[in-house]
C-alpha cells in the first residue's frame, strides 16, 4: 500500500504557501538517513522552515524532502525520509497536522475474522442509518 504521508505533506504545504504563512516541518533526527546541520538538532527534533524564500530546489517526493537552504550563512544540502516528518504547520498559526494521525494500520489478512465483522457492522449500521428520500413542497 502507497503511504499517504507524502500525499498529505504536498498538500499541506500548498495550502500554507497559499495562505501566505511559513511552512515548517518537525523532524524526528533519530534516523541515519536524515541529513541536517547537527548543530540545530534539539532532543532528536530539529524544526524546518520551507517556505519558498527560505529554500533552494525543493522537492518533496515520495520518499524523501530534499532541498538546499542557508544555516548560519552556509549554504547545506538537506535530506529528509518522509518517515522522519513528524508533523507540518504554519509558524504564525500554528495550524497543520502531526502526521501521526495517518498512520495507517498494517492491511487485514483476508481470513482475519475480527476484520470482516467490523466491516459487516459498519456497514448494517450505515443502511439502517439511511431513510429513504421526501421532497417538501415549499411555497
Amino acid at each position: 500500500m502507497i503511504s499517504v504521508h507524502p500525499y498529505i505533506l504536498r498538500a499541506l504545504y500548498q495550502w500554507i504557501c497559499d495562505t501566505n504563512l511559513t511552512p515548517q516541518l518537525l523532524v524526528d533526527t533519530d534516523n541515519l538517513e536524515v541529513v541536517v546541520p547537527k548543530e540545530y538538532i534539539e532532543n532528536d527534533h530539529i524544526i524546518l522552515n520551507i517556505s519558498p524564500t527560505a529554500v533552494r530546489d525543493l522537492v518533496l517526493g515520495d520518499e524523501y524532502i530534499m532541498f538546499n537552504a542557508r544555516f548560519g550563512g552556509r549554504f547545506r544540502e538537506i535530506s529528509v525520509p518522509i518517515s522522519c516528518v513528524q508533523a507540518i504547520y504554519a509558524r504564525e498559526s500554528n495550524q497543520g497536522l502531526s502526521l501521526a494521525q495517518f498512520d495507517m494500520e498494517q492491511p487485514h489478512e483476508a481470513g482475519d475474522k475480527s476484520s470482516k465483522e467490523k466491516s459487516v457492522s459498519v456497514s448494517d449500521s450505515q443502511r439502517k442509518a439511511k431513510s429513504k428520500p421526501s421532497l417538501k413542497i415549499v411555497k
